[in-house]
């Protein structure tokens, strides 16, 4: 066998980034009396008045009209970001002058302003934040989180019809209540800030990065109980897409952490509740693929510490290689037992099979990487070759083959391979031809 570091794309980083769609991914309130956005200027405002082109039903009244512009707002994110910020702008403007009007002309007698306000109003902050440098993205996530705590807050004192009115968004998010939608932009938000603060200072952002995490993913767990506890299947159903998706999210901010205790804090945790809930549910692919790259996330923690070492001649920073291989060894072979069980329930056609298909070729590479390599054994004076996942290295290596070559099958005619697997792909087939 040729040299297996060519093989092995090492250090790799999963490509897809965060998955929760940003419609659903933050929340935000401010004591409407006190706080305002402070982030549109006088340009800005102008800017945004004379760039929304709306058509409103006739007889709209101001928070109808401000639902209408956000939804605008939202269409137009995934295609034209720029026009997208204005519209945001535009948004942020007006619930800043509805909040005005509100100080100043509401008697303290008048109902006030709905929850699902509140939801608009951090809504837009959080989209906004999704595209603008880091720095101004954390002041926009703070008040963001502000208002849904205040939308949040009034949940208690509003009259059912101030809950449910202005409220048409919640169809289009699959929730069934304000307050639901206010705690689930309020937990996504916290982890976007948690996200933000560990790139510009890990050590001193410890601390409420910690809180913050903890905080999301109680709200998290508020809706996925909530699901479970209601009496009919398509409830408690309900309640797994949350779960899959504060993986997800736990999944993609582990990757910016150094400290084991703190990834192991975060992610066991969500593996044990994956299982629970994989014993009621085992036929779910999703489950399946959630709980693998949780495993994952857990084994690329030894992996990216092992990269660092693996280039160093030390004899001792060699025994450290070996030693994070062994201690990622397990998770990886508990993440290849749970995305092979994933691929068999997923049907051919599902367009997350072949991302699953990269993750699975790629920790087949890893899992081959931790064993000795077999090439030249001879059966009658040597040991039986090792195996993982009752896999040699070679059958490991093969598996990787046939998930990247799967993965080009299933995306179609115009789907393209990562680089590094189409050069592991090459690489592979370069040497069964000398062979």
């Amino acid at each position: 066998m040729a040299d297996q570091q060519k093989r092995r794309p090492g250090g790799l980083k999963r490509t897809h980034g965060a998955t929760a769609s940003t419609a659903e991914k933050a929340e935000s309130s401010a004591t409407p009396q006190t706080k305002q956005s402070r982030i549109v200027t006088e340009a800005e405002k102008e800017s945004s008045q004379m760039s929304i082109p709306l058509e409103l039903p006739e007889g709209a009244d101001d928070l109808e009209e401000l639902r209408h512009i956000y939804d605008a707002a939202f269409a137009t994110l995934k295609t034209d970001s720029e026009h997208a910020t204005v519209l945001f702008r535009g948004v942020i403007h007006e619930c800043d002058r509805l909040l005005r009007l509100q100080a100043e002309q509401t008697p303290p007698s008048t109902p006030g302003l709905p929850p699902a306000f509140y939801w608009i109003y951090g809504m837009a902050l959080f989209c906004l934040s999704e595209l603008t440098e880091d720095q101004d993205a954390l002041g926009f996530l703070e008040l963001a989180e502000e208002h849904f705590n205040h939308g949040l807050e009034l949940i208690d004192s509003a009259s059912p019809s101030t809950r449910a009115k202005y409220d048409e968004v919640g169809e289009r998010l699959q929730l069934t209540d304000i307050q639901s939608r206010l705690t689930l932009a309020c937990a996504k938000t916290r982890i976007s800030q948690a996200r933000i603060l560990a790139t510009q200072d890990m050590v001193k952002s410890a601390k409420t990065r910690r809180w913050l995490m903890s905080a999301a993913v109680e709200g998290f767990n508020k809706l996925i109980d909530h699901a479970r506890q209601q009496g009919s299947e398509e409830m408690r159903l309900a309640g797994i897409p949350w779960l899959i998706q504060k993986m997800e999210l736990i999944q993609s901010y582990a990757e910016l952490l150094r400290d084991q205790a703190e990834v192991d804090d975060l992610l066991q945790p969500g593996v044990e509740q994956l299982k629970k809930v994989l014993s009621d549910n085992s036929d779910n692919p999703k489950l399946w693929n959630s709980l693998g790259l949780s495993y994952w996330s857990l084994a690329r923690f030894y992996l990216d510490q092992a990269e660092d070492v693996e280039d160093d001649e030390e004899k001792e920073n060699d025994t450290k290689h070996q030693e994070l291989l062994e201690k990622a060894k397990p998770y990886l072979a508990q993440c290849f037992e749970a995305l092979q069980k994933s691929e068999q329930l997923f049907a051919d056609g599902n367009p997350e099979l072949s991302l699953l298909l990269l993750t699975l070729g790629e920790v087949s590479i890893n899992l081959g990487n931790c064993l000795e390599d077999g090439e030249d054994r001879e059966e009658e004076d040597q040991e039986p070759e090792q195996r993982l996942c009752g896999l040699t290295q070679t059958e490991l290596y093969q598996r990787a083959v046939d998930s990247f070559k799967k993965a080009r099958q299933v995306g179609g005619d115009d789907y393209m391979l990562p680089e590094h697997f189409e050069v592991f792909l090459q690489d592979w087939e370069q040497e069964m031809h000398d062979d």
